[in-house]
């Protein structure tokens, strides 16, 4: 019989079986490729579908990662083997600098895609714990920038999931994070956040 870990939050005190650990190495390697052959490289990803397009109209309106936040990223997220992608345009109303991302939307791709990460390779939801991010290199904003943001899975303890994260452009890693995330039970996911699972 698996070990029970008792965890007490807000959502009240309940049994979860810990997660085994797993461990990973290495860094995240960006997918640079000419525009037509990144298309192409694209179509082999498997696009995830949004669990949450039910909600909308209901409360939903996720500055990331909802379709209708007039203001919002409208992030989309691809699984490519181990990693959980997407390729996102930095249009010029998110500057910080002149011509420049500001390192807060910077932040919130990195955790939205580490969020992505839990929900559809744990199939439950979680919640950013700590979040670490190191600028490498400033990073261009425009119609016709590419940015491809990458998360995997690092390291796995009980409950919680460590995750890298990067934002590359042209090749180049810009930003990496370094991510902690609590995973709830399933039943907690599907009675508090809706969560009724990640398809592709």
């Amino acid at each position: 019989m698996a070990p029970r870990l008792i965890i007490s939050n807000a959502f009240g005190i309940f049994a979860h079986e810990l997660v085994p650990k797993q461990t990973t190495t290495g860094s995240i390697p960006p997918l640079y490729l000419p525009p037509a052959l990144q298309k192409r490289q694209i179509k082999k990803m498997k696009k995830i579908t949004n669990p949450f397009l039910d909600l909308i109209g209901k409360g939903y309106n996720c500055f990331a990662c909802a379709p209708n936040n007039p203001y919002g990223l409208k992030m989309e997220f691809y699984e490519d083997g181990d990693d959980i992608v997407s390729f996102w345009t930095p249009g010029d109303n998110y500057q910080g600098w002149l011509n420049t991302l500001h390192g807060g939307i910077q932040a919130t791709l990195l955790d939205e895609s580490a969020g992505w990460l839990i929900t559809h390779k744990f199939q439950t939801s979680g919640m950013t714990t700590n979040l670490n991010v190191k600028y490498k290199k400033p990073i261009p904003t425009g119609a016709d920038i590419t940015l491809e943001i990458r998360a995997r899975v690092k390291q796995t303890r009980r409950n919680f999931v460590y995750i890298d994260a990067s934002i590359s452009h042209n090749g180049e890693i810009c930003s990496v994070g370094e991510l902690t995330f609590f995973c709830f039970p399933k039943e907690v996911a599907e009675k508090e956040f809706h969560f009724s699972g990640s398809k592709t």
